[in-house]
């Protein structure tokens, strides 16, 4: 989802522009929020787990901020 997501040139650019560390803890935790949100919303079952485990929750985005991090650097 968050590759298909309006925004994403931004996240890019700040990938590009800034550290890991940075990006995982400042500039995603947002994104991540609304795009978990939306999904959630869409599969709300699937997204229980997510939402009522804040350690669960972290690490989950931490992994995915992460892993979009390397990628967008890779562009």
């Amino acid at each position: 989802m968050f590759m298909s997501d309006k925004e994403v040139k931004k996240f890019k650019r700040y990938a590009k522009d800034t550290t890991s560390e940075m990006f995982v803890s400042s500039l995603f935790p947002d994104k991540f929020k609304e795009i978990a949100t939306q999904c959630y919303l869409e599969n709300a079952d699937s997204y229980k787990k997510l939402f009522s485990d804040t350690e669960f929750y972290q690490k989950v985005m931490e992994a995915m901020a992460k892993e979009l991090y390397n990628t967008l650097r890779k562009d």
